[in-house]
């Protein structure tokens, strides 16, 4: 008799996949109190817009303390709203590791800030601080608005050397900024146990119910300044 030659039995294919590869935007935690970044206007045209992959990963990274994926990061972004409940030495703590990580340059971190609508000025603290400060507590009347595109100006002629004929000026702090600067010392002032964020928030509360006449006078504040640094 022949005997039946017994099937080799197939070991199962496993398929490389890269780490975090599964990762959805339903694996993310959300559990803060502010605007969902996606539900603010600025924020997520800018977010639908940018190519900046490096900033995208390092503002998820912030956000939810993992790169995530390349196709899944702008949505999970779109869905953060704030972190929950952390106090003010856990938010400090954040924006002190911004600062004193090497490889987040002021050149990406003014990317990050670009992403967010938020002014890039200032020292890499004041911008890390800034950064952390908004993403504690998400409010849209703290992002810029996408300004609406102008006709290309032709470029001013150059010197020898690369160097622009005019005396290049500074970009000027937004209306909120000043705001912010001046409200802050007493917003602490009257509430000394407020959270770091919670300071954020406040500012942004008062901001909104300005009227645009007294929010306007900020802006006039600002040309007034620029008038006499001139």
């Amino acid at each position: 008799h022949i005997r039946a030659m017994e099937k080799r039995a197939r070991a199962p294919l496993h398929r490389f996949e890269p780490e975090g590869a599964k990762e959805t935007s339903s694996e993310v935690q959300i559990s803060g109190s502010g605007d969902a970044l996606g539900d603010i206007d600025a924020v997520n045209t800018r977010l639908t817009a940018c190519r900046d992959e490096e900033a995208v990963k390092q503002l998820h990274q912030i956000c939810f303390k993992k790169p995530g994926t390349k196709n899944a990061r702008k949505k999970n972004l779109r869905l953060f709203n704030g972190f929950a409940d952390e106090g003010e030495d856990a938010l400090e703590a954040r924006a002190a590791r911004i600062v004193g990580n090497k490889k987040f340059a002021v050149p990406l971190l003014k990317s990050v800030l670009d992403v967010l609508g938020l002014e890039r000025s200032g020292t890499k603290d004041e911008m890390a601080t800034r950064l952390i400060e908004f993403l504690a507590f998400p409010d849209e009347s703290k992002s810029k608005q996408v300004a609406a595109k102008k006709p290309a100006k032709k470029g001013k002629k150059r010197k020898a050397g690369g160097q622009s004929a005019g005396p290049t000026k500074k970009r000027k702090p937004s209306p909120y900024i000043l705001f912010s600067k001046a409200v802050r010392p007493d917003v602490i002032a009257e509430n000394p146990d407020l959270t770091f964020g919670e300071v954020g928030a406040e500012i942004g509360r008062r901001w909104k119910a300005l009227s645009d006449q007294e929010k306007a006078s900020y802006a006039a504040l600002d040309e007034d300044e620029e008038d006499e640094e001139e």
